[in-house]
This record gives structure tokens, sequence and C-alpha cells, in this order.
């Protein structure tokens, strides 16, 4: 199964709802189901339960894209490696 995001996003992803931010929330920042950050949470051993509201996250949101970027980056990598039958250390 395909994730929406990276590894990196996912983490960073649960660290807000560790700080307090509701599945709600998050979703509608991500611009997905809540059901879908749910099932993400659960993936990286985080139990989801309601959390007390904070802040708005618009102001993570380029924290969040360059992210994002990294993992596309770190894909581009391992495809040039092993297309070329060599290895790739990224991980």
């Amino acid at each position: 199964m395909r994730s929406f995001f990276t590894t990196r996003q996912w983490q960073w992803i649960g660290e807000r709802f560790r700080e307090g931010y509701s599945l709600e929330t998050l979703a509608v920042f991500l611009g997905v189901h809540r059901e879908t950050v749910r099932r993400g949470l659960i993936r990286i051993g985080i139990k989801p339960r309601n959390k007390q509201v904070l802040s708005s996250l618009a102001r993570r949101k380029q924290d969040f894209l360059l992210l994002g970027q990294e993992g596309t980056q770190n894909q581009a990598q391992v495809a040039d490696a092993t297309q070329m039958g060599g290895t790739c250390d990224l991980f």
C-alpha cells in the first residue's frame, strides 16, 4: 500500500499529534480524511485519542512540505543507484 506521506512527514505528524493537535485539525491541514491520519499514526506506533485543541498549523506548513521534498530526493537517489546496478546507503 502506498503511503500518502514520507516516513519523515509521518513522524512530523506524530509529533504534532503528541503536542495536542486533534486528528481533525491535522486532517484538514494535510488535506486528507481524519481516518487516514488515524491509520497513519497507528502505523508509526501512536495510539490516537482525543486531544486538546491547539493553535493553527498554518505557520508550520513550510516545514512539513520540506520534509516531503527530502523524501522525494532520497527516492530519486535510490532509483538512480539501483538503475546503475549499485546500492544506496541512504537507509
